[in-house]
């Protein structure tokens, strides 16, 4: 059974258009403030049930008497005067039954009434000085009385309503503060909620979604468990009002209205990150908001326009409002009762859209920079090749600097090139949403000034430093066609289609062969390439069949000369046959690596490899460089974290031994396996590191077997300290480096294991500290083995760039000094000549079928045969 149906009598508003009220009489006020059923408490007010929230008063006599006039309180036979609701002799304001002080009034008015006629059936008061002195001495004064008629003794056979229990209800039993849309009903809000509120429609209303700067509205109804407004007479400073019980049952220790304020009621919070300590800390173990706090303003509908007392019409309304300007999908507002001494009564997560694009702070990133981690507000000078397209992001903000979420804006933004002949470009989506990525090739060198565009609005403008045009080497692996001459060569969707031609023997081929060239306009090719060569590699390849070699590259300068993306994503590596081969990158942010001055990449390498080629400046690649590099056949163990919970759920294993912490001794004393845990907070790859908690945690060790990688090895691991005092360390004998420089050495062990140990000193006076790893990596080392680097070449090559053999059946007899032209996608030839013989003939090679066809003309003549000629 739906007992909100039983238990919230109510009549349908169209049944009767010209209803007032729907007053039952043994569902009225008679609950106490904690929701309790109280027999005969205030049973002489009664809940209005038609939902429109007039409430009514039983047995209410109301007068006013002018000064020096007599007023008569009468109740009807066998009742008396049981409660004065108001008295005042002065100036009072409102109507019958609404009453209220207005300017001034006698401070003994509702005593001398209260006195005079409680308990009786009929009281005449006097209105004049003589009962309550002079209280507005410049102006008239009146008496006004708001007065209950009740039974002296409870009778059933006079008023049932007044008796006994009420009917079973939820008719004031009060609920929490509903929070609805503020545009629900529009013509039954005070005037002042109305001259605030924009234009909206509860169909878009949605509290749980905002956007930065548009101010958010939200109505606040205090109603009981039927959704009637909730309120009850109480006496408050010696008159009785109507408050809202609401209050005192949600935690409120005080009955006074208004229940909400400006800067107190409502606050809209972010959630807590890792705040990152400065050098001149000497301990940074904290977090920061993700946002400015924003309180909420309010407006009481009790405030203007209606009455202080138990009549106002609008009491139960509060309308709400906050701007925020921080973007974010998990800010939380949270409401509270803090100005009637309550907590907070309900917590609602708000996602904060960002606003619209603004050209004024969006930026774009400099060639050593990586979106979105960018300088806002800055737009950096870049360098470029004339007629190599150059690439760099650009991060779409809102006015307050919030990153957009969307792609959106990907059709209204532009570049306006100055200062030279104009250039070409696109835009493409970016790394992220919100991230876009500008390709521009620039036609001749010099010096332009580039300016983004969204829409018909101008963003910030930089300098394009552009350098001459080098010739090129077109490269492509594999088998391809012999050197010929005297070939026809056409181009058809960016692929080359060669017939025919001498070799180099004077003998005549009838080979056609295509070059897929893998070609676009934009984000398409690597644009140099280097030779690396690996020394000391002789006499490996018997110990094992591959290996890992450090191969270190100046990153940053190739940034700078706007040759290599940001974060080295447009690096491939490719053996003398034009095999890929595995590598892995150090992260951003390590001493070594991407963007450093020298960045290590690690790379599997053949024994029998002494060279391979380094391609880069392709800025439409994704890179495939991975840690999994160091899992292969041995060669290493790798440990980057991603993952969520404890370490020891993944491979990991807490160190058995006692006093492993150095904390102060203590019998049974061991490493606390809480100390470690995954965390986003901060991480150098990937999403997640390591926290090691040697401050509000024990700390201890921890370890992962690794066998097989034997006595001299390479092992890395990359720490953020937070500048507190304690110890963090990487395995228990090895010669450590800390950022590359030599600080310890011990004698050669086997390896066993990755270890990683954090804590407090034994000292016991000093605090610990927390500490983060990410990305650990251990390899072989093998002595003698270095790298360098050759010169760099200007190549055009993808790795789509190969030629393959097509048009093998039926193909037209072997000729030179043809002629080849496409049309409607297929390559016609005609012509030629062949020890002396010239060619009349037409053939057609079908490019999607791969099929060569004789096409015979309508006439033909024996002198339509030649060579050497053009078509």
């Amino acid at each position: 059974m739906d007992m909100s149906a039983v238990r919230c009598p109510a009549v349908a508003p169209e049944s009767r258009e010209d209803m007032v009220a729907y007053y039952r009489f043994n569902e009225g006020a008679t609950r106490n403030i904690n929701g309790e059923m109280m027999a005969q408490s205030n049973a002489w007010a009664t809940k209005d049930s038609s939902g429109k929230g007039n409430d009514g008063f039983i047995g209410l006599f109301s007068d006013e008497a002018g000064q020096n006039k007599e007023m008569t309180i009468k109740c009807p036979s066998g009742y008396v005067i049981s409660e004065i609701l108001f008295a005042n002799y002065g100036s009072s304001k409102g109507g019958y039954g609404s009453y209220e002080v207005d300017e001034c009034g006698a401070t003994n008015s509702m005593s001398f009434v209260e006195e005079k006629c409680l308990g009786q059936t009929t009281c005449k008061v006097m209105a004049g000085y003589a009962n309550f002195g002079n209280p507005c001495k410049h102006g008239s004064k009146s008496l006004a009385v708001n007065a209950i008629c009740a039974l002296p003794i409870p009778d059933p056979s006079k008023a049932s309503w007044a008796i006994g229990d009420p009917a079973p209800h939820w008719v004031g039993t009060a609920a929490g503060p509903a929070v609805s849309c503020p545009y629900d009903d529009t013509d039954d809000i005070p005037d002042s909620f109305k001259s605030v509120l924009e234009a909206g429609s509860c169909d878009k209303w949605d509290i749980t979604k905002a956007v930065a700067g548009e101010a958010e509205y939200f109505m606040l109804k205090m109603v009981d468990k039927c959704g009637y407004k909730n309120r009850y007479p109480m006496r408050v400073d010696g008159y009785t009002t109507i408050v809202d019980t609401s209050i005192m049952v949600l935690g409120g220790t005080s009955p006074y209205e208004p229940l909400f304020a400006s800067g107190v009621s409502a606050q809209l919070s972010y959630p807590l990150d890792f705040a990152a300590p400065t050098l001149d800390q000497t301990c940074g173990i904290a977090s920061e908001p993700e946002g400015e706090t924003l309180f909420a303003d309010f407006m009481w509908g009790g405030a203007d326009g209606g009455f202080d007392m138990y009549c106002s019409r609008y009491r139960d309304l509060y309308l709400g409002m906050f701007i925020p300007t921080t973007s974010h999908g998990e800010a939380v507002l949270d409401l509270n009762l803090s100005v009637v001494g309550g907590e907070v009564f309900e917590t609602i997560t708000i996602d904060v859209a960002p606003a619209a694009i603004s050209t004024a702070t969006s930026t774009t990133c400099g060639p050593t920079e990586t979106a979105p981690e960018c300088a806002v507000g800055t737009c950096e000078d870049i360098v470029a090749e004339a007629g190599i397209e150059a690439m760099f992001e650009y991060v779409a903000l809102d006015e307050f600097s919030n990153q957009l979420r969307t792609w959106d804006d990907l059709a209204s933004l532009s570049l306006v090139v100055e200062d030279g002949q104009s250039a070409i470009h696109t835009v493409m989506q970016g790394s992220m949403e919100g991230v876009y990525e500008f390709y521009v090739i620039f036609p001749h060198e010099g010096n332009f000034t580039v300016t983004v565009r969204a829409g018909d609005d101008v963003g910030c403008s930089f300098h394009a430093i552009v350098t001459p045009a080098v010739p090129r080497t077109a490269v492509a692996y594999g088998l391809g066609p012999a050197m010929r001459f005297e070939h026809s060569m056409v181009e058809y969707e960016n692929n080359l289609y060669v017939f025919g031609g001498a070799s180099k023997d004077k003998s005549f081929t009838s080979e056609t062969w295509k070059l897929n060239t893998g070609y676009s306009t934009f984000a398409q090719g690597f644009n140099y390439r280097r030779e690396v060569n690996v020394a000391g590699m002789n006499g490996l390849s018997t110990v094992a069949s591959t290996h890992i070699v450090q191969v270190n590259i100046p990153t940053r300068a190739w940034m700078e000369a706007g040759k290599l993306k940001a974060d080295c994503s447009d690096i491939l590596l490719l053996t003398k046959n034009g095999i890929r081969m595995d590598f892995w990158v150090e992260p951003r942010g390590a001493p070594q690596g991407c963007g450093a001055e020298m960045t290590s990449l690690w790379v599997e390498l053949a024994s029998s490899e002494e060279s391979f080629n380094l391609y880069y400046g392709n800025k439409g690649f994704k890179s495939y460089a991975s840690s999994t590099v160091f899992a292969k056949d041995g060669m290493g163990a790798f440990e980057d974290f991603e993952y969520s919970g404890s370490p020891l759920d993944n491979g990991w294993t807490l160190s058995s031994l006692e006093h492993d912490t150095c904390t102060p001794l203590e019998p049974g004393q061991g490493g606390d396996p809480t100390a470690f845990t995954t965390t986003e907070a901060i991480a150098l790859s990937g999403d997640r590191s390591l926290a090691v908690d040697g401050y509000s945690k024990v700390g201890g060790s921890i370890k992962m077997a690794s066998a097989g990688i034997g006595k001299s090895f390479t092992m890395k691991g990359y720490l953020f300290d937070t500048l507190c005092t304690g110890y963090h360390y990487l395995d228990e004998e090895l010669k450590l480096y800390v950022d590359e420089e030599l600080v310890a050495t011990t004698d050669p062990t086997e390896f066993s294991s990755m270890y990683i140990a954090g804590g407090a000193f034994v000292d016991d006076l000093t605090g610990g500290t927390r500490a983060y790893w990410d990305s650990i990596f251990v390899t072989p080392n093998i002595d003698g083995v270095y790298s360098t680097l050759d010169e760099e070449e200007a190549v055009f090559f993808d790795e789509d760039h190969q030629w393959m053999r097509v048009g093998v059946l039926d193909p037209p007899p072997a000729r030179q000094a043809h002629s080849a032209v496409v049309y409607d996608g297929d390559m016609y030839i005609f012509g030629g000549e062949r020890s002396a013989y010239e060619y009349s003939d037409i053939w057609k090679y079908d490019t999607n079928s791969d099929e060569w066809e004789f096409v015979a003309p309508r006439n033909s003549s024996a002198a339509l045969s030649r060579h050497d000629h053009s078509a």
